[in-house]
């Protein structure tokens, strides 16, 4: 017995040992075998995105073809001169569809984006990434157009774009056109994108903690559904070296219980032009503390087993392998059966929780698979859907026999519909290897006519693109029946050739490109046929009148038919005005045909403008003398050779002399209105360099028109003061045809200034006076404060004499304010620089402060209390700012006013009281200052508002008339 158990023991621990070793290699191989599952699918998953992708991404194929194909064919109009193409002309004639989405670059021989519809793109130097550079310079040396993939281009911070390429004929140029599909691509990606893809392999298994797909630019691709995020430096480092040689990399952290796996995904295209910048690098880190939990669970069961075992080795051997066995053959039992396809299959429960845990892990896995089932299933039903509601014929074709059909196919080669099996499409292959055949084995589009039984004769356009599915090559083949667009198109022709030979320029064809165009139409414009063909229906409208075009087009396409009038310009640069005709017509496939009537309406235009002319300047002329015969002051009007043409009533009765007696060259206007012969102000209008400085005084230029004083005795010996003003008189074209002068008697307003000028003198000296008696009676009161100051040491009648010290020097500054605003406005208001008083009062106020002043030179009309102004400013950010350190003052302008702005870093002001602060009296010390502010500047129309922002300093905004200041070197103003 002993030897029995001996056996027996040593048998357990073996089968102890072994059960060990199996069951944890188990563990590793479970815990891998996940790992590579979860790195499979995604690889798998990732080529079916992609291939979903690109098979959508196909159907943009003809309209960026169509857009290349404008190019070349303006490319070859402009003599092979890219620099000669307007790029935005071209995208006017794209489809309204997608030309606000379409950029077109234009990539010389170098790699370098020579021209370009978008600036931001200019000068592009695709050198940079010399790979991509060589596959864009291998096109550019082919004659084929490349459908690109949809990318950001190596800018991540650019949108979604599509692109494709096409060579031009001499392969000096590539011509890339881009195709802004930011909205499609979305919704597209929503459906299958790599983000959804990352977030349902982290849902379906939590020890996933973290999964980034990282593209070429070591950008995280999962998480670019819109703005880019740059992996980790690290990370992208690793990233990038696997990505070079497509090799992976594990990554064991045994202290976080992590493994980070790095492996290479490739995206399943091989080749589009940017194929090779697709790909991924997959960077996964898995949880393991599970997987050391279960190998640390199973040491210590192994341990357990092997103390039981000592004790009751006999019994337990039995039930040991009874427990070891049963459980599991139960389980491969059902992996058996799930493994045969049966997904609904249901793992039996176990009494062991590794197992159990095994089972659970088992059907989260197949979950996921049939949910990704699932979701293919879905994404080819809406494919499906896109194949056989196509209104076109589309046929998948493998070189021999048709692999499958649309409705479309079926209705037009007049195939049974209730025989859509393999076997009958076999039967159907050869009409379809006539339309191919060999002639037609490197054609990408082609037209053909055949005969269908039931149906006639058919001209059809077919488009073949090439695909891999499952491995296999097949083509795609589009095939559309334009037999009634070519009967309409020689219809057209005919119609065209009806009206060749008419008076009216006539251009018809496709509302895209216009295939004819009568005598008329290129006698009219001086070009050649081929030339008017080339420039379009609307080529020579001149640009002022392009924005017409698209509400004519618009209107024709509603109506059939609208008019609109253009300047249209001819081969030599002369222009002519036209009357545009627009006549509209579609054909069965919605294409639309333009038939444009063009009649040059250069002799109306003119006969109506002259007929106008005629009554206006009647009119005019009438008003004119009406409007000088009834002027109050004295006015006379000369013309160039300084003869009368107008003299009203105040004049003649000013001067005593009729207009008959200038008229007739008895007397001269200078010496009707002077008795003698001087030359007078509305002489200096013909002649500038004339000197009448003697004659007048104040003399003031100002657009053009001259004003002055000048004092004259009359006939009857009085002496009278006069006003005189003359300007230059201009005919339409601007030409100078004459001068106008009007005198007025202004004595008895030099009389009235003059009594105003002695009144105010009289005031001041009063106002003088008394200020000079007030300020030496507070300095006696002062005086006797202080003595009374150092003769008390009473707390309560210091603190009284302090007020009283207050109120003396309160008294004192208002006596000063008096004296300054008594100064407002004394003075004639004239030029002052900005720069200057800006200057001067920091150095009289805050030398230490940090200062600037960014303007020009600006002066500004103000009256000369204006240095003040910039002194209370300066002064107010001392005294009352909050930690000013710095101010600064700064212009700008805009429509309606010139803005000079002046600002500290201070504490600000309340919002509440940045009214109140230019009230009297308002205000911390006298109250006076921005109330003195404020009325200085009013006396030139000048405003001041308080708008800065409280808690960052204060900004005065001077809100000045454009007539109040100027800028640049106007003259050396006054500070």
């Amino acid at each position: 017995m002993a030897l029995f158990i001996i056996i027996i023991l040593i048998s357990l621990i073996s089968i102890t040992a072994i059960y060990y070793s199996e069951t944890s290699k188990q563990i590793d191989d479970r815990f891998y075998k996940d790992l590579n599952q979860t790195e499979f699918f995604l690889k798998g998953a990732s080529d079916r995105i992609t291939k979903g992708q690109m098979l959508w991404e196909s159907t943009y194929n003809k309209p960026l073809r169509t857009v290349s194909d404008l190019v070349i064919k303006e490319y070859e109009s402009h003599s092979r001169d890219p620099s000669q193409i307007d790029l935005h002309y071209i995208i006017n004639q794209i489809d309204p569809d997608y030309r606000d989405r379409i950029d077109i670059l234009i990539i010389n021989s170098s790699g370098v984006v020579e021209y370009s519809s978008n600036l931001n793109d200019l000068y592009l130097d695709f050198r940079k990434w010399g790979s991509f550079n060589k596959t864009i310079t291998d096109i550019r040396m082919n004659d084929s157009f490349r459908l690109d993939r949809v990318v950001r281009g190596f800018d991540t911070n650019k949108p979604w774009r599509i692109f494709a390429y096409q060579p031009t004929p001499d392969h000096r140029f590539l011509v890339e056109i881009a195709y802004n599909i930011f909205n499609d691509y979305q919704t597209e990606r929503n459906e299958l994108s790599l983000n959804a893809l990352v977030n349902q392999v982290m849902n379906q298994d939590s020890r996933v903690l973290e999964l980034d797909l990282i593209g070429s630019t070591g950008m995280i691709m999962s998480e670019v559904d819109e703005i880019p995020i740059p992996a980790h430096p690290d990370v992208a480092n690793i990233s990038m070296e696997l990505y070079a040689i497509h090799g992976s990399r594990d990554i064991y952290d045994d202290e976080n219980q992590t493994l980070t796996r790095y492996f290479f995904i490739e995206s399943g295209d091989r080749t589009s032009p940017a194929s090779e910048y697709i790909d991924y690098i997959a960077r996964m880190v898995f949880k393991t503390s599970e997987y050391h939990k279960e190998k640390g669970y199973l040491l210590s069961l192994t341990i357990s087993l092997l103390l039981i075992s000592i004790l009751l080795s006999s019994l337990l051997a039995f039930l040991f392998s009874r427990f070891l066995f049963s459980p599991i053959e139960s389980l491969l039992e059902d992996l058996d059966a799930i493994a045969e396809g049966d997904l609904d299959h249901h793992i039996r429960p176990s009494r062991h929780q590794e197992l159990n845990r095994i089972a659970q892990t088992t059907s989260s896995m197949i979950d996921s698979i049939r949910r990704n089932i699932s979701s293919l299933a879905t994404s080819e039903k809406r494919y499906y859907s896109l194949f056989s509601n196509a209104s076109d014929a589309i046929i998948l074709w493998d070189g021999e026999k048709i692999i499958n059909a649309n409705p479309a196919a079926y209705t037009m080669f007049g195939w049974d519909t209730q025989k859509e099996s393999l076997e009958y499409l076999l039967n159907c292959s050869s009409l379809i290897t006539s339309l191919v055949g060999n002639t037609h084995e490197n054609d990408k589009e082609w037209e053909q006519s055949t005969n269908i039984s039931g149906k006639g004769k058919l001209i059809v356009n077919i488009r073949k693109v090439p695909l891999i599915l499952d491995d296999v090559s097949l083509d795609l083949l589009q095939i559309r029946d334009i037999t009634e667009e070519k009967r309409m198109h020689d219809e057209i022709h005919q119609l065209a050739d009806i009206v060749r030979n008419t008076r009216a320029g006539i251009i018809a064809g496709p509302i895209e490109r216009p295939d004819t165009v009568n005598d008329a139409y290129v006698s009219m414009h001086g070009f050649s046929s081929e030339e008017a063909l080339e420039n379009g229906f609307f080529g020579p409208v001149h640009s002022d009148s392009q924005g017409d075009i698209p509400v004519w087009i618009r209107m024709a396409s509603d109506t059939g038919h609208s008019t609109g009038e253009a300047i249209r310009v001819r081969k030599d640069g002369t222009q002519f005005p036209a009357l545009h005709d627009l006549t509209i017509i579609t054909n069965s496939h919605g294409e639309k045909y333009l038939i444009l009537n063009i009649q040059d309406i250069t002799y109306q235009l003119q006969l109506w403008k002259l007929t106008l002319e005629k009554e206006s300047l009647s009119d005019s002329l009438r008003l004119l003398n009406s409007i000088l015969a009834h002027l109050p002051d004295p006015t006379f009007v000369i013309d160039t050779r300084g003869r009368i043409l107008a003299w009203n009533r105040a004049m003649e009765d000013y001067s005593q002399t009729p207009m008959q007696e200038l008229m007739t060259g008895e007397k001269t206007y200078s010496c009707a209105v002077y008795k003698n012969q001087r030359p007078i102000l509305i002489d200096k209008i013909l002649d500038s360099a004339l000197d009448i400085s003697k004659y007048y005084s104040n003399v003031k230029y100002e657009n053009g028109v001259i004003s002055a004083e000048l004092e004259h005795i009359t006939s009857t010996g009085v002496n009278r003061h006069e006003w005189a003003v003359a300007g230059p008189l201009y005919d339409s074209k601007g030409n100078l045809v004459g001068a106008i002068e009007t005198i007025r008697d202004i004595t008895d307003l030099k009389f009235a200034l003059k009594k105003q000028s002695e009144l105010n003198n009289k005031l001041m000296l009063l106002s003088s006076l008394t200020r000079h008696d007030i300020r030496n009676k507070v300095t006696i009161i002062d005086g006797f404060r202080f003595f009374a100051e150092t003769e008390t040491n009473d707390p309560k009648v210091t603190e009284i004499l302090s007020h009283q010290k207050k109120a003396v020097a309160d008294i004192g500054k208002l006596i000063d304010f008096s004296k300054t605003y008594e100064e407002i406005g004394i003075h004639e208001p004239s030029w002052h620089n900005v720069r200057q008083l800006f200057d001067w009062a920091v150095r009289q106020v805050a030398i230490e402060l940090n200062y600037s002043c960014d303007i020009s030179p600006l002066e500004l009309y103000s009256d000369a209390l204006i240095k003040q102004v910039f002194y209370n400013l300066v002064e107010n950010s001392t005294r009352h700012g909050v930690n000013v350190t710095c101010i600064r003052l700064s212009f700008e302008s805009n429509a309606e006013e010139g803005l000079l702005q002046y600002e500290d870093n201070g504490g600000g002001i309340p919002d509440d009281d940045k009214d109140k602060i230019f009230l009297r009296g308002y205000g911390k010390n006298t109250g006076l200052g921005l109330f003195l502010i404020k009325e200085v500047l009013a006396i030139t129309d000048i405003s001041i508002s308080e708008e800065g922002t409280y808690g960052t300093g204060v900004r005065f905004v001077f809100h000045i008339p454009h007539n109040r200041y100027r800028v640049g070197d106007t003259g050396k103003g006054e500070s």
